[in-house]
This record gives structure tokens, sequence and C-alpha cells, in this order.
């Protein structure tokens, strides 16, 4: 199953439409764009993302950054606790590279970037391996963890790097739901394209 996204360019969010997926971007497969040119806009959209979100570079923190201010505004009448989804291993409460990114975005006062608000109970094999099978919402749900003291009747703002099913922000989106939280918004930097032609245009891009 996937789950519905809007991409965030013009469009605005709708903090009331909970079961939408957010995204700035879109992201293409490694094997399928490693031959293009270093400039190439397809390229460029995937490597922002891998470099920032796998890689921990801060070269790109202005970027996204970027893409995220413009809707500080859409979120100003309620104050929002900002988490992401734990990495594979993520087991521990410290910083992954997407909470360091969002420890540099200028978020106004009422939107507060917060690490490990969920983490893992156990290692999970990647999603991209052969030996993870079928992307679904429960195996998310069975190794999360996290300090539910901090998320009754708070509104949060979950962000990952990447969203490809959906499947890993919505099990996040239900961990809260069920322990209390009151909304809670769901942004991927990029969304995987699959389906990719070398003639789609540019315009498809941004």
């Amino acid at each position: 199953m996937k789950y519905p996204t809007q991409r965030l360019k013009n469009a605005k969010i709708d903090i009331f439409d909970e079961k939408v997926i957010y995204y700035f971007t879109n992201y293409y497969q490694w094997e399928k764009i490693k031959d293009l040119d270093f400039d190439d806009p397809k390229r460029q959209c995937s490597e922002r993302i891998y470099n920032l979100s796998k890689k921990g570079y801060k070269d790109f923190y202005g970027y996204f950054a970027s893409c995220i201010t413009p809707h500080f505004n859409e979120l100003s009448d309620y104050n929002w606790i900002v988490c992401t989804v734990p990495g594979h291993a993520q087991i521990t409460r410290e910083s992954n590279n997407m909470d360091n990114f969002l420890k540099e975005v200028h978020f106004p006062p009422n939107i507060k970037p917060v690490p490990g608000i969920i983490i893992r109970n156990k290692i999970m094999t990647e999603k991209h391996s052969k030996d993870y099978g079928e992307r679904t919402v429960e195996k998310d749900l069975d190794s999360f963890t996290g300090d539910t003291r901090n998320i009754f009747d708070k509104n949060f703002i979950i962000f990952d790097d990447i969203t490809t099913s959906g499947t890993s922000l919505e099990a996040a989106r239900q961990f809260l739901k069920r322990r209390g939280a009151n909304k809670v918004v769901c942004i991927a930097l990029g969304k995987t394209v699959e389906d990719y032609y070398y003639g789609r245009s540019i315009s498809d891009l941004f």
C-alpha cells in the first residue's frame, strides 16, 4: 500500500489532512541516474538528499532549510515538536543526520526540534535490502519505542529523508497518535520516482 503524497512547491500544508505525506523534491534511485552528468537536475535532486541524510554533509542544509522556511506561517497557530523517523539501526537517542540538519534550521519559537522522540527497540534490516521483504507499517511499529511523556496532547511534525511507499512515516504517525499526540504532519525531503524517463521535462523536477 502507498500513502497519498503532496508536493510542497506552490501548495500549502493542510494541517488537518494528516493522512497526506508532504515532500519537497523528487528522488531518483542511484542506479538509474549514476551515469548522468553532475549538473543534471535529476542527479542534483537525488545527491542533495543522499549527501545530507546518509553522509551528513552540511553543504546542503541551506537548500532544504529554504524549502521548509516558507511554510512556517502555515504552522503558526499551534506549538509543534519536530522529530524524525529513526534509522534502521537507531536504538539510542543520539541525533541522526536528519536531526543534526533540523538543529540548524532557524525555526520560529512555536516549532522546536527534539531528537530521539522515536527510536528503535531493535536493529532492523534496511528496507532496500532483499532480506527485508514487504514494507509494512506493522514492521516499523513493532520496532518503535519512545518517551510517551513527550507525546501526549502535543502537535508533531515528523521529518524523513525519502518516502517511497510512505510506510515509515505512516508508522511514525500512528505511533504518536496511539500515544495521545494531537496533530501530526508528515514531511519528507524527497519522494522516490520509480518510473524514470530520460525525456522527462525539467519542469517536473521542481
